[in-house]
């Protein structure tokens, strides 16, 4: 549930700058998000019980060491795609265009770039379009991590009634396993 949480105030965060015009940072977001939906749906279900338990272990004093970290998201979605590959194949196809805020979250080109010449319209259409979808799959995470499945007729009538916000997706979004 916590990066179920961190993934919600990345997408919150993401929308707010992006009404004020503050887009480069709203971009970088888009990878934090990404990163966090996944890592959300990894853990839940396809990380093993000793990595989530050496994963929740406090961290002693003030240092700033990761007691364990996970494998990289393509590594993640292989896993992840055992339990639900059509999301799995979805989060493959966001991959590519999340791996280019790669750039806009270490300060390259395309931060520079950016700085100079504003971000398409079009593109940033596209970006909340991504956001509008990872929540979604950030609702669907929560929803089984809390094995509440009486909320998944909810998560599905948002889905139809807000299809129109998010990008075109091929197969099942949600996922009760």
């Amino acid at each position: 549930m916590a990066l179920c949480n961190a993934a919600f105030e990345h997408a919150i965060s993401q929308r707010i700058l992006i009404e004020l015009d503050l887009t480069g940072t709203a971009l970088a977001l888009a990878r934090l998000h990404f990163e966090a939906v996944v890592r959300a749906a990894w853990t839940g279900q396809g990380a093993s019980e000793s990595w989530i338990n050496e994963f929740s272990t406090p961290v002693a004093g003030a240092s700033l060491r990761e007691p364990i970290k996970g494998p990289p998201i393509p590594s993640m979605l292989d896993t992840f795609a055992r339990h639900a590959p059509d999301v799995a194949a979805q989060f493959r196809r966001l991959y590519g265009a999340i791996e280019g805020m790669h750039s806009f979250v270490h300060g390259g080109i395309q931060a520079v770039g950016h700085a100079l010449q504003p971000y398409p319209a079009e593109s940033l259409e596209s970006v909340l379009r991504n956001r509008n979808l990872l929540q979604l799959y950030t609702a669907n995470c929560a929803v089984v991590v809390t094995q509440n499945g009486r909320l998944l007729p909810r998560l599905r009538l948002l889905q139809e009634k807000h299809h129109g916000c998010m990008p075109p997706v091929a197969g099942p979004l949600l996922t009760t396993t």
